[in-house]
């Protein structure tokens, strides 16, 4: 009885064996085709947020980086021949629209007669503050380093 059991169990296992062997291989060969209209569902919402902000003192470009942190480089001429750059680096919160950061760095920066970069000096390293958009296109600038010089208020341009 042993000896038929074991016997109907292998062709039972040789059939399955041999039933996957011969089941037909996928078609790796499958093409996709473009959409005629650009997908835009995957887009983030903090999407919306890079670009060109300004006002009368500050000028800020928002782009984000590969791993999804917004870089701000926010600049500022005092005179003709010197203005000022922070250079901010934060994750954007979806909840509060707010990009806090930490360890920005401001630059010192002149230029000569045409306009081009002749000195850059570190001012600090550890800069602190937050960056809160809204839904009117602007963003407000809090700088916990020192006040700012100007308005705190920038636009989308």
């Amino acid at each position: 009885m042993k000896k038929i059991i074991s016997i109907i169990l292998c062709c039972v296992l040789c059939t399955c064996v041999f039933a996957a062997c011969s089941a037909q291989k996928a078609n790796n060969d499958i093409v996709l085709k473009p959409t005629e209209k650009i997908d835009t569902s995957n887009l983030l919402p903090e999407d919306n947020f890079l670009g060109t902000y300004k006002n009368d003192d500050y000028t800020a470009v928002i782009t984000k980086d590969e791993d999804g942190k917004f870089n701000i480089v926010i600049t500022s001429k005092i005179e003709k021949a010197k203005g000022d750059e922070w250079q901010i680096k934060g994750w954007f919160s979806e909840t509060t629209y707010r990009v806090n950061y930490k360890n920005a760095v401001k630059y010192n920066v002149s230029y000569d007669n045409t306009g081009k970069e002749t000195k850059r000096t570190a001012e600090y390293e550890n800069g602190l503050g937050r960056i809160q958009f809204d839904e009117n296109d602007s963003l407000k600038w809090t700088n916990e380093m020192e006040p700012l010089s100007g308005s705190d208020t920038l636009s989308k341009q």
